[in-house]
């Protein structure tokens, strides 16, 4: 780069390399891939002296709608008879003590360190340009990438078991996780993070590292039918066929958890494992529902009735639940017909019927936590993760599903991966050549 800045001196140039470029120099003895840092000084000074000012940016690739946490050095020089270039990140985020939304500042919390990494949350911060507290900038969650139609193999059904290793660190990212349904697991290291889909994906290199760890979505059957020894209406997920499905509404949905409790206005409220008070005359039931609790401080809850709170690279909402104890309150059941032990089950949005003196209403609740930890590992599905997820995670657009790409990469899959961890995450320097546009051709206003 610096031999071609001294032959065509173009206007603009820009840099990208991961941030330990800092460190380029001699190696420190006893710091294993460390240097001092005095090549890349020397090589900064030698580009100013050809006529360029710089700017040094330490960006992540989360916080411009790539669904990876990706820390990297971009380096923008310009030639100085040109007017500074405006290179200020300003993210959208929340303010709590300000109560707003905010164009966040991105702030050094210790400075650049002997090795060069520099990472967020680590060696810098977002802060509110009014009150200077921390903020979070919105992150992409790793979902967007994900290709959930297919959740791989079963554990107990592959014809390669998992090494034990591997299935240790299933069975950790399983305790860390258990309300989440799938898990982002490191599949080919010793140590590593392991995300669930709310959280962007760890920094994806030239290296397939990562997999799908899933219990998958559990299908219920509801009514006296359910688990009754020689019944075909069993437990199945949602990659297997439906069971022959009768005319009254027999068949339930366990998704992740929404918590409620009964409030009796004639006695004390009861949670939903105790038993329905008397029903009398008079209306005296009604449903106390939970709240979204952000796991962020200065940070008001909301009801379900709410938008949820913004969902940032390291805190996610959780529920605030009447009973303490998390649930799902999948409906309503009664018991009627000639003999009283008939059932029928109803989604919460209808109405309750008739209640009459007999106790013939209850309802329908499960443990979702309890019900994830209880499937057997052999049970949960497994793959690694597709060249086109990988992409989609870099911030390319490949084919995807019925979604067709406006990008194509040839090669096997393997090469695939390659190319795309070892690719910058295109919307970074798009939004850089904006920047660096204007310089060159500033927009009225």
């Amino acid at each position: 780069m610096l031999h071609y800045a001294d032959q065509h001196h173009p206007l603009l140039i820009l840099v990208e390399c991961t941030t330990e470029l800092q460190s380029w120099g001699p190696a420190v003895p006893g710091r294993r891939k460390v240097g001092d840092g005095s090549t890349y000084r020397w090589w900064l000074r030698e580009i100013t002296k050809l006529g360029y000012e710089h700017k040094v940016l330490y960006l992540n690739s989360m916080f411009f709608g790539v669904p990876q946490s990706r820390d990297r050095l971009y380096i923008v020089f310009w030639d100085r008879t040109l007017p500074a270039p405006d290179l200020d990140h300003r993210p959208q985020a929340w303010c709590g003590p300000c109560d707003e939304a905010v164009e966040a500042m991105w702030a050094w919390k210790t400075g650049v360190p002997a090795s060069g990494s520099v990472r967020y949350g680590k060696q810098y911060n977002y802060r509110c340009p009014r009150c200077f507290g921390e903020v979070s900038p919105t992150a992409t969650p790793s979902l967007t990438a994900l290709d959930l139609t297919h959740l791989g193999t079963r554990i107990g059904e592959r014809t390669k078991p998992l090494a034990p290793a591997t299935m240790a660190r299933a069975e950790r990212c399983r305790q860390k996780f258990a309300e989440f349904p799938a898990v982002l697991m490191p599949a080919k290291a010793q140590r590593g993070v392991e995300r669930h889909p709310l959280q962007p994906m760890a920094t994806q290199t030239s290296q397939q590292k990562t997999a799908l760890l899933s219990t998958g979505a559990i299908m219920v059957a509801a009514g006296n039918t359910f688990e009754r020894p020689g019944s075909q209406c069993r437990t199945r997920t949602l990659g297997q066929p439906l069971w022959t499905q009768p005319a009254t509404n027999t068949t339930g949905l366990l998704t992740p958890p929404v918590a409620m409790a009964i409030n009796n206005f004639q006695g004390a409220p009861r949670g939903l494992d105790e038993a329905l008070p008397t029903q009398g005359g008079s209306e005296t039931l009604s449903i106390v529902s939970s709240g979204v609790v952000p796991f962020r401080k200065h940070t008001t809850p909301t009801s379900h009735a709410q938008a949820m709170p913004t969902i940032t690279a390291e805190q996610t909402p959780g529920l605030l639940t009447a009973t303490g104890d998390p649930a799902l309150l999948a409906g309503w059941f009664k018991q009627n017909g000639s003999t009283g032990t008939e059932t029928a089950a109803h989604p919460l949005t209808d109405p309750l019927g008739t209640l009459t003196s007999r106790d013939t209403t209850a309802l329908l609740a499960s443990h979702w936590r309890d019900a994830l930890a209880d499937i057997p590992l052999d049970e949960c599905f497994f793959r690694m993760m597709t060249p086109h997820e990988v992409g989609r995670g870099c911030g390319f657009d490949p084919d995807f599903g019925d979604h067709k790409g406006t990008f194509t990469v040839w090669g096997k899959g393997r090469d695939q991966i390659d190319g795309y961890g070892n690719a910058v995450t295109p919307p970074v320097p798009l939004w850089i050549g904006t920047r660096l546009r204007e310089v060159l051709h500033p927009t009225s206003g």
